[in-house]
């Protein structure tokens, strides 16, 4: 099991008459654990120069949201879609 920067999630099962699966989560988004899409200070990533920035506000955390769902369109087949937004502080220039 792989693991990330200290955070939290919450998953909730909706009363829907089908599976659907909505879960959220924050995660510190600083520090080594999170450079495969922070990078380190001073790279530069989409023509902004990374900067070394401590969490002071909820703004320095990273956000996901992702929603999950699931049919069987037969009895050997399970087809699981989803979608999900990552949001994570832009790094200052």
């Amino acid at each position: 099991m792989a693991s990330g920067p200290p955070g939290a999630q919450l998953s909730w099962l909706t009363p829907l008459p089908f599976f659907a699966e909505v879960t959220g989560s924050i995660q510190n988004s600083q520090g080594e654990t999170a450079s495969s899409f922070r990078g380190v200070p001073g790279d530069v990533v989409a023509g902004r120069t990374l900067v070394d920035r401590p969490v002071r506000t909820p703004g320095d955390l990273a956000y996901l949201l992702r929603l999950k769902t699931s049919f069987d369109p037969t009895e050997e087949i399970t087809i699981v879609p989803g979608a999900s937004a990552l949001f994570v502080p832009m790094p200052l220039a």
